[in-house]
């Protein structure tokens, strides 16, 4: 394990979005022997940020003081590259992964970028196949996990299910203080809180943030993006826009859950889609799943 603060991670978090990711990240943050890093998502392992270096990334963890320390970055787990660099730097970091039914999990990722103003599209079928396609591959988990044990052993990996939390996150919680090694029966006081719900209603503006994501697109497009997000931190405009575009988003309690509307045909197409990854994962945690 990592000497804390100094060395990096002690533990990180790789995935999955929209499997109650935040929920977890805010409750481990309140357990007075865990540190979270200063950003829930430090998006380290992958372009542009791991250009910036190791040590740009432990310094996000110099205010943990001798706590056990991580962060929380969703994507990780389907990252092409991203096991590898974790690996290589902290082989001995603690993983911590909350996997949710797969069709669920693809319709909540494609509602919440409705709600954010992503896109405006009512209907998944409608989108672009390459959209399509990316929000259906992050649901992938067999083939995502089962890369992420040829570097790590099992018993470093923390699989969660994001409908157990659903059911008992009192229970979830002290599973996971227990892999981290820290006293279990403390209860968070978020415990029973949402974060990041999803609804129609998240984005103040949606034209504004369909501009932000456009432009952020067409940067991370661009080969000189590095040198390009170097200039704005240096001048200041990438905290501006964030500090903007938290504005633009409306507070959980002023959302508006979305009702999702999906017709059966759409389901079963996703299920079919998923199925043999599903029976992969089953093997691979050795328990059935109720996901059909």
């Amino acid at each position: 394990m990592a000497s804390h603060a100094q060395r990096g991670p002690d533990f990180i978090g790789i995935g999955t979005p929209k499997a109650a990711t935040s929920w977890l990240f805010t409750c481990l943050g309140e357990h007075p022997d865990i540190c979270a890093a200063e950003d829930k998502e430090l998006d380290f392992f992958f372009e542009p940020n791991f250009s910036r270096g190791q040590e740009w990334y432990e310094s996000r963890f110099t205010h943990c003081n001798g706590k056990i320390a991580g962060e929380f970055t969703p994507t990780y787990l389907h990252r092409k590259g991203v096991a590898e660099r974790i690996h290589s730097l902290y082989p001995h970091a603690k993983l911590i992964a909350v996997l949710r039914n797969p069709v669920e999990r693809f319709l909540s990722e494609f509602y919440f970028h409705y709600g954010l103003g992503r896109h405006d599209f009512t209907d998944p079928r409608d989108l672009p196949k390459e959209k399509y396609e990316k929000i259906l591959k992050r649901g992938r988990y067999g083939e995502h996990l089962e890369h992420f044990y040829t570097l790590f052993p099992k018993e470093q990996v923390l699989v969660l299910i994001y409908e157990d939390i659903k059911k008992d996150p009192a229970a979830v919680m002290r599973q996971v203080f227990k892999f981290l090694g820290v006293q279990d029966s403390f209860v968070p006081p978020s415990l029973l809180t949402k974060e990041n719900v999803t609804g129609n209603n998240r984005a103040r503006s949606r034209s504004l943030k369909r501009a932000y994501y456009r432009e952020f697109e067409s940067i991370s497009r661009s080969r000189h993006r590095e040198k390009i997000f170097n200039i704005l931190r240096t001048l200041g405009i990438g905290q501006f826009v964030k500090f903007v575009m938290r504005i633009n988003n409306r507070p959980t309690s002023k959302v508006t859950p979305t009702e999702k509307k999906v017709d059966g045909e759409l389901r079963e197409k996703l299920y079919r889609s998923y199925e043999a990854d599903i029976k992969k994962l089953e093997e691979l945690l050795g328990k059935p799943l109720s996901w059909r």
